[in-house]
């Protein structure tokens, strides 16, 4: 197998991939055209469904309750911000009023978005005042035209059969979407798509700090893609047919269009480190130079991801690595085109203790005098074609992949020649360099050299292995121990250099196929981890982890009011802002049992008036328009200075809280000082522990019932009374659980969460 076939066949391979994966993706819609084509549903409720279908977590701001003219995202703020660098993908859906969203400076916030970004509707995309992507100020419609593909071999026609013409049906139904008039180019940004019949642009994209067109002005923040589509309302033809804006309206062949551009973008939000003796894909390193390369020899690699969409950036390999950048990277693959002498000793310590995932494609640094991954040494090549035998055919390194008794029935890799050009053109590379000694003992091994390629002369041993963060290797010089800082991947490829010549035109490409396919697996499998467990009965959780107020384990995601801010892994309250959760969402009136957790540290006594630091239930609804009614609350201090968990759903009469089930403890929780609340309620009591120690359980009143629990308000910070303060402080952690925890299982959970909020 020469590496002129095998690159013959890279673009075809990865056209054959799938490389879909499961995000939190944030549409951007007013939802105007709310109930319009079903009742209590978006318009473009469609696009939602499709992207729920493939796993992916859709955040749709007011999606069942819009307020036309409160719409969320017309404004941005920090912690608005925040949210949207938070997501995966931003989708920014054709039911917006564009001239919303051009405001003062509102262009230039939207732009400056790195979150990779799709937008649908060509409005908002105009030139200043909007968002300057087209050097144009005018949009236009007309009859459905079929979809001239410029870029065949792009990864968003991944499985789309064009006609003869390069030719697709892209809309169903003559349902029309409108365009940019006029616009029959993308700037500096690269056209994919246009019109069959005018050449306006139909799919155009943008790399991140590439200005939109010359004279702009405006820099595109991240990776940006404008794929017209959903239904436009301007439209007569829509119109009488009752399409209104947003609506779905794809072809089969369309939709895997939208698919396989969302799954496109999504890589884009994902940066990968290659790192090899060759700086850039067009400056090889000057060993391989010498040789006569013009390009990196491992470039088909790069190649690879870079087409699958991947932000791909080159480091060249050291001894003395900038851990911190590699650490920010999403995925670090260390290739076969390195010296291994830069993972030896204190370098091996160094490399090892990286936090970002690493695949590493070359078997000489993972010697026991090198990194510790295996036990030996020894190094022999292969010699011919190889197919691998599995452990576990499930593993989702082999999504795709044909196995017959647990063996690849495809080629996996084989041997490459030099190509013309250089000055060992035509001599034949030596193979894959496997290694033969067994892997340290905390290696799981997942695929090593199948029985026949074995027989055929290539040595037994391992190709595919992985380690989980935490495991201890042990090498030969540095610290001798490690405990690795990330997840690892063992992968072998590359090509080890012919006798004679320079080994820094070692890592040439000889992967089939196959062999692409289980390489990006492997990439899809290290970006994203494995799901991580969920406690038995937990169906919200708030963290503040990542910066955001989103739920980490449903979908009832926070918004935040006033000035609360999302800081440093906390929920920041001043006395002036708060939190609110969907209550529809969470529906704690449907639970059989309701368990309450919150994490926090007040100010130090500025809680001294009737405060709620988590609320359910109702404002304002009964005879008293100045109370709350229908609720579950807790309070660490208050104006008679207790701290206190109670039910209330009894009556709506000028004076529910005389109505209420409670446990109060003697002494308020204000000091400022880490505390752990619990309040559980089942059909029978309220429970109220602090710091894990039970203060009371007191038999539910008649009346007062988990399903009487009102679900307009559900807040952090701030209560159901709405002459009541609000609360001061931060929250760390609050969780909701549909059922009811036994003191030794709130005992136990504070016992565990303690030590982790202390360090």
């Amino acid at each position: 197998m020469t590496k002129r076939l095998i690159l013959a066949s890279l673009l075809c391979a990865v056209a054959m991939i799938s490389v879909g994966q499961a995000a939190k993706i944030i549409w951007v819609a007013d939802n105007i055209q709310y109930g319009k084509v079903e009742p209590n549903k978006p318009a473009d409720q469609g696009w939602i469904d499709l992207l729920t279908a493939q796993g992916h977590e859709v955040i749709y701001k007011d999606q069942f309750n819009p307020v036309n003219g409160q719409q969320y995202w017309r404004t941005l703020d920090p912690n608005k911000i925040a949210e949207l660098e938070a997501a995966d993908l931003i989708i920014v859906a054709r039911d917006c009023a564009s001239g919303e969203y051009d405001d003062a400076n509102e262009a230039q916030m939207w732009n400056a978005i790195t979150t990779p970004m799709i937008v649908q509707g060509p409005h908002v995309l105009r030139a200043l005042p909007k968002w300057g992507w087209f050097n144009s100020t005018s949009t236009t419609r007309g009859t459905v035209s079929k979809m001239q593909v410029l870029e065949p071999g792009h990864a968003i026609f991944e499985g789309v059969q064009l006609d003869e013409n390069g030719q697709v049906d892209m809309l169903a139904d003559n349902i029309e979407s409108e365009f940019v008039k006029d616009a029959f180019d993308a700037g500096n940004g690269k056209v994919l798509t246009v019109r069959a019949d005018n050449g306006l642009v139909w799919i155009a994209t943008w790399e991140a700090g590439q200005e939109y067109y010359p004279g702009s002005g405006q820099i595109a923040g991240g990776a940006r893609m404008f794929l017209a589509s959903a239904a436009t309302g301007a439209s007569p033809e829509n119109k009488a047919a009752g399409y209104v804006d947003g609506v779905y309206n794809l072809s089969p062949a369309g939709e895997k269009i939208f698919l396989n551009a969302v799954n496109y973008m999504l890589n884009k939000g994902k940066k990968i480190v290659w790192v090899s003796f060759h700086g850039a894909d067009d400056t090889p390193s000057a060993g391989a130079a010498g040789v006569g390369f013009t390009v990196a020899p491992d470039k088909g690699y790069t190649d690879i991801l870079a087409h699958a969409g991947y932000n791909v950036v080159r480091y060249v390999t050291t001894a003395t690595p900038d851990v911190d950048m590699l650490n920010a990277a999403d995925l670090v693959i260390v290739g076969r085109s390195v010296s291994s002498g830069n993972y030896q000793n204190a370098a091996a310590d160094t490399w090892n203790s990286v936090t970002a995932p690493m695949i590493i494609t070359g078997g000489y640094v993972l010697r026991k005098n090198r990194m510790g991954f295996t036990t030996g040494t020894n190094m022999p090549d292969t010699v011919s074609d190889i197919t691998l035998k599995v452990t576990d055919p499930t593993h989702p390194i082999f999504e795709g992949i044909e196995l017959v008794d647990c063996v690849m029935v495809n080629l996996y890799a084989g041997i490459v020649t030099y190509p013309e050009g250089t000055t060992a053109a035509g001599t034949v590379a030596r193979g894959i360099s496997i290694n033969s000694d067994p892997l340290d003992d905390e290696g799981i091994l997942i695929a090593g050299i199948s029985d026949a390629s074995i027989a055929a002369g290539n040595p037994a041993g391992m190709v595919i292995a992985e380690w989980p963060a935490g495991a201890t290797l042990v090498h030969d010089g540095g610290a001798g121990t490690n405990v690795l800082g990330g997840r690892r991947l063992v992968l072998l490829t590359g090509s080890r250099e012919a006798s004679g010549v320079s080994s820094e035109t070692a890592g040439m490409f000889d992967l089939y196929p196959d062999g692409v396919k289980i390489l990006l697996n492997a990439v899809k499998y290290m970006l994203n981890p494995p799901p991580k467990e969920v406690e038995p009965g937990l169906m919200h959780s708030y963290t503040f982890d990542d910066g955001t107020a989103n739920d980490s384990v449903g979908n009832a995601h926070g918004v935040l009011q006033g000035d609360a801010k999302v800081e440093a892994g906390a929920l920041v309250l001043s006395g002036n802002g708060w939190m609110d959760m969907p209550g529809d969402v969470i529906a704690i009136n449907t639970y059989e049992a309701v368990t309450l957790e919150i994490w926090f540290a007040s100010n130090a006594g500025a809680n001294t008036g009737f405060h709620m630091i988590v609320a359910f239930g109702e404002e304002g609804t009964g005879a008293a328009s100045w109370a709350g009614y229908r609720y579950l609350f807790m309070t660490p201090a208050r104006g008679d200075n207790v701290s206190r968990a109670a039910i209330q759903t009894s009556s709506m009469d000028d004076s529910p809280w005389t109505e209420e089930t409670g446990v109060s403890a003697a002494t308020e929780h204000d000091d400022g000082n880490l505390h752990c609340f619990v309040c559980v309620v089942t059909d029978q009591d309220l429970s109220f522990y602090i710091d894990a120690m039970p203060v009371g359980t007191a038999p539910l009143a008649a009346g007062n019932s988990i399903s009487g629990i009102g679900t307009a308000v559900a807040r952090l910070g701030k209560g159901v009374y709405p002459v009541d303060p609000l609360w001061t402080g931060s929250i760390y952690e609050f969780n909701i659980f549909n059922k009811a925890m036994t003191a030794d299982e709130v005992f136990d959970r504070f016992l565990t969460n303690l030590e982790r909020f202390l360090q």
